[in-house]
């Protein structure tokens, strides 16, 4: 039996208050996300930043579980895709793990020590692209643990995609048929980052930013050259320095420029969530919208669709061989 964990950052449990108080605590509490040493970070996220976010955040998730039945879709999104690979292949133990949702990474190493005959465990952050922030917090504590727990079993984590031929493959094909008729632009939108974050994982020898760049390109390989095409950052957080240039201000340049209809894909997100649904799909549009534009079309992201659960099974079993 091979064990297979989907890794991700996570959402609040539901869009109560107190449910997303505490992912907000679980989330800016981590070195990762708010590099502040302690007890500096727990004053400063818990003093200030939480505090002052707590009431827009809660309606913001109460807005967009309204989508979707009163529940969240990264959540809704990552029960389905690992309960749907789990039918397809018997071959692997399937689970998935929300690092910043209140679980407990005990509990999925008591998992797999359920489990007979365990004879390999991989983890698979579903972030493309290397960042402290998302790929590497998708880890967290889970590869430490697991390796002083279950010594026995070999473990290995699935390095990121970002230039994969089948992910960025599925990427054009998304693009593609999503996008007819045509548009006047099209835009490659990757989460933003500090830049303290970004020169420190350069430092590590990890460019986010070249990822990001060069994913956008084999992405856009897939459309006419003559196609107007934007790689921009969203979704940064004032008063700090964020990888830019970023699609909230870029997008009051589009209509001066002559772009009219306008198509969004947001590749390294694997699943949609507030980000893209919320932030692109209804904010950025309606904007855009107000300012004179005709239509922005956000393209989904892979979510738990047929194709992204083959994409994550050869990555599984590439990284068995590498």
């Amino acid at each position: 039996m091979k064990v297979l964990i989907l890794c991700t950052i996570g959402t609040p449990q539901d869009p109560s208050r107190q449910s997303v108080k505490k992912y907000l605590q679980n989330f800016l509490g981590d070195k990762n996300i708010v590099s502040v040493p302690q007890p500096f970070r727990y004053l400063l996220t818990r003093g200030i930043i939480i505090p002052s976010k707590l009431n827009d955040s809660h309606a913001r998730y109460q807005q967009l579980a309204t989508r979707f039945q009163g529940q969240l879709p990264l959540r809704l999104y990552v029960d389905e895709l690992r309960e749907e690979m789990q039918r397809e292949n018997q071959q692997w133990r399937i689970l998935s793990f929300m690092q910043y949702s209140g679980e407990q990474i005990s509990s999925l190493v008591n998992q797999i020590e359920a489990e007979s005959e365990v004879e390999q465990i991989i983890l698979l952050p579903l972030f493309a692209h290397e960042t402290f922030g998302s790929y590497y917090a998708s880890l967290g504590k889970i590869p430490q643990l697991l390796r002083n727990r279950l010594p026995h079993i070999p473990l290995k984590v699935v390095p990121p995609y970002y230039n994969h031929p089948t992910y960025i493959r599925l990427l054009q094909q998304s693009l593609v048929s999503a996008t007819l008729p045509k548009s006047d632009l099209y835009v490659a939108s990757f989460h933003s980052i500090p830049i303290s974050h970004w020169k420190r994982g350069v430092e590590k020898g990890f460019d986010y930013k070249e990822q990001c760049e060069e994913t956008a390109q084999l992405l856009f390989d897939a459309l006419p050259p003559e196609s107007a095409k934007e790689v921009l950052f969203q979704s940064s957080i004032k008063p700090h320095r964020w990888l830019d240039p970023i699609i909230e201000k870029e997008m009051y340049t589009w209509v001066d420029k002559g772009y009219k209809r306008v198509s969004v894909i947001c590749p390294g997100f694997a699943i949609d969530c507030l980000e893209t649904l919320l932030d692109i799909g209804e904010e950025l549009r309606a904007k855009y919208i107000a300012h004179g534009g005709e239509e922005l079309h956000l393209i989904p992201c892979l979510n738990s669709k047929q194709e992204a659960r083959a994409l994550y099974f050869q990555l599984a079993e590439e990284s068995l061989v590498s």
